[in-house]
């Protein structure tokens, strides 16, 4: 097996963001990955966690993975 062989820092913004989307009832693994996906300036944030879903963030659009087909279908 090999070992990532890239060192990325720590970012202040990303864990006050994961933070903060903890604080709004998101599990912690969970608000870190759509902190580093709203930081990185991603269009969606593909999930099939309802939780996830129903909340709503005017930095990212989260969508299913079905609506997501069919979005990009259209």
């Amino acid at each position: 097996m090999k070992n990532a062989s890239e060192y990325v820092e720590q970012s202040d913004t990303v864990v006050n963001m994961t933070n903060e989307l903890i604080k709004k009832g998101i599990k912690t693994k969970d608000a870190a990955h759509l902190a580093c996906a709203i930081y990185t300036k991603c269009d969606y944030f593909i999930t099939t966690d309802d939780k996830i879903l129903k909340y709503n963030d005017s930095r990212i659009h989260i969508i299913s993975p079905i609506d997501f087909i069919i979005k990009e279908g259209e």
